[in-house]
């Protein structure tokens, strides 16, 4: 960002969108708007707003619920300082505000003698809000080129994410989508372990995630046309079990021990580690981006593999790109619930 000239960049696309195992695939679209401000010869501020539209989904086999749509708004502003012509310092605030989104997910219940698995709607309310800075020494120098100049970038951030929900439907024992509130009312009368758990899952639930990132990037670029670089994070969360935050297990009272569980998660599948090795080249006018990324997740035996490109067309002021990028997540042990998204999209961007 510190090298950026003032510019503004509009970018659309879309894609498959699958946040977690949870909750079903289903189609997205997306705008985007950067912009990029040179404050001072030495400070240089950015910002940007990003516009997610997450179409419905389709039930699942053996329901009839299904995840409902939402927009997801994501804002973000940045600032970075040229201490001197080889040391940067910057530092970025982010954040999405509150929205909804109605989330088919496992609803499991004691029924004496067993435990019947169900499916249940909630009203999912998540946010997320954090910041980073990040520091950067870089061997780059007008006066004296070189054939090959190198950087490394030092970061650490903290998002904050938490979410509110609560059961608005699920499927009765006869199978048949129930209403919670009607379903509630006919339990004054006859009280039943599925009673219980449907007026517990019914009141607001809230539940949150702190999730520390550490990061690392070296970068050697070439005669200023080819760069290579390997971005590597470590991630620390401050719940023992991050993946099952969002998710609730209720033991029912008067009982002996029996536990129902429900809850739609968080909206991410929150990574232990990650490795991105990118590599870019550019000629007089287009340049060519690409990456790949390995990510450890905290779910047991769950990787991930994601490969991205860019393409980028420079007409004087004027830079027409093209991006995609299509990860799979991956479960080691032969389960079912991998997930899969893609994403691409076309934009311009204005330099001033």
């Amino acid at each position: 960002m510190a090298k950026a000239a003032d510019s503004a960049s509009l970018e659309a696309g879309a894609g498959e969108s699958k946040p977690t195992p949870t909750i079903a695939s289903s189609p997205l679209e997306y705008q985007k708007l950067v912009g990029r401000y040179e404050a001072s010869d030495d400070v240089y501020v950015s910002g940007s707003v990003r516009a997610q539209h997450d179409f419905g989904a389709s039930a699942a086999p053996g329901t009839t619920l299904a995840t409902g749509p939402d927009w997801v708004w994501l804002l973000s502003l940045g600032a970075a300082w040229d201490v001197n012509k080889h040391v940067t310092l910057g530092a970025d605030v982010s954040g999405s505000p509150p929205s909804s989104r109605s989330v088919a997910s496992p609803f499991s219940y004691p029924s004496p003698p067993a435990t019947l698995s169900s499916t249940a709607l909630m009203l999912a309310r998540s946010w997320s809000v954090g910041g980073s800075v990040d520091l950067t020494y870089d061997t780059f120098d007008e006066e004296a080129p070189h054939d090959v100049d190198g950087s490394v970038e030092l970061s650490v951030g903290y998002t904050r994410f938490g979410t509110e929900q609560s059961m608005t439907e699920f499927d009765s024992p006869s199978g048949q989508p129930q209403d919670v509130g009607a379903f509630l009312a006919g339990c004054a009368a006859t009280a039943t372990p599925l009673c219980a758990a449907v007026q517990r899952a019914s009141q607001q639930l809230s539940s949150g995630l702190g999730q520390w990132r550490l990061g690392a990037t070296p970068t050697l670029t070439f005669k200023e046309e080819t760069d290579a670089a390997l971005d590597a994070a470590l991630y620390v969360y401050d719940k023992n079990r991050p993946d099952q935050a969002g998710f609730y297990d209720y033991r029912l009272p008067r009982g002996g021990g029996e536990v129902a569980t429900f809850g739609a998660g968080l909206p991410l599948i929150p990574p232990r580690w990650s490795l991105r090795p990118e590599l870019g080249h550019r000629w007089k006018l287009v340049s060519v981006r690409g990456w790949y990324q390995l990510t450890d997740y905290t779910i047991p035996s769950y990787i991930g593999h994601a490969v991205g490109a860019k393409v980028q067309l420079y007409l004087d002021k004027w830079r027409i790109y093209a991006t995609g990028s299509y990860r799979a997540d991956v479960s080691l042990n032969g389960a079912e619930d991998n997930a899969q998204t893609w994403v691409a999209g076309v934009g311009v961007t204005r330099q001033f």
